[in-house]
């Protein structure tokens, strides 16, 4: 029986917070430690986490900071999949509660990540989160949900080695506009009918989200929504 479950254990991917075995080998934890990491992400909700136009999803602490640390230096890139399911009622939450959504068409974006990032990892993280939770939300019926790459960033340096007003001043200089976003009426056939939700892993002074918001602003979208995965 124990050489049983060594076999069992070696074939099945593990639980990475209590070690069991997990039933779905696409997800990082059993339904157990979903379970209660989703009870902290809705307890968190319940409170106001709302800073400015932010809204955050849960605390950077515990579970949580564990698994994006994790998924952000490249150690489990199908943490995607968990991390935007996480995201998910919140994102639904939002649009039962926000008025702009009723015949507004759906885009779903980033900030945009460093270069040399992306190069270490061999993927973009929040583009793949995206696109998953994009995958969701058509699956729950909002067929109308679009992704796109809007921003660009520029060589700098990293946002995790400057201060409160050094990160001001850098996404000012940093991020741009991807050319031809002015033309995303492709996708989307009128901006101002357009409700953009811009997703990030973890908000921290909220500057990147600032700069974001005021590019799609001088572009003519007036509508959207910005929402941290974790707030640190």
């Amino acid at each position: 029986m124990k050489s049983a479950g060594i076999i069992v254990n070696l074939l099945s991917p593990l639980c990475h917070s209590c070690k069991s075995v997990v039933a779905n080998p696409y997800l990082p934890l059993c339904n157990e430690c979903i379970m209660k990491l989703e009870t902290f992400l809705a307890d968190w909700s319940l409170q106001s986490a709302v800073e400015g136009a932010v809204i955050t999803c849960g605390r950077y602490r515990g579970e949580l900071s564990s698994l994006i640390v994790k998924y952000k230096k490249g150690k489990e890139p199908s943490y995607h999949r968990l991390i935007a399911e996480l995201a998910l009622p919140h994102v639904e939450n939002l649009l039962n509660q926000c008025s702009d959504a009723a015949g507004s068409r759906l885009l779903i974006s980033h900030p945009p990540g460093s270069r040399k990032g992306r190069q270490q990892r061999g993927y973009d993280h929040m583009a793949l989160i995206c696109k998953s939770l994009r995958k969701l939300m058509v699956r729950k019926g909002y067929s109308a949900f679009k992704y796109a790459r809007l921003f660009k960033r520029l060589a700098g340096p990293q946002q995790k080695e400057l201060n409160r007003e050094q990160r001001l001043i850098s996404a000012q200089r940093q991020i741009i506009l991807r050319k031809g976003v002015e033309d995303v009426d492709r996708l989307c056939e009128s901006k101002r009918e357009t409700l953009v939700f811009l997703l990030d892993d973890v908000v921290t002074t909220g500057a990147t989200f600032g700069r974001c918001r005021e590019l799609l602003l001088a572009a003519d979208y007036s509508k959207m929504v910005c929402i941290g995965i974790a707030q640190d």
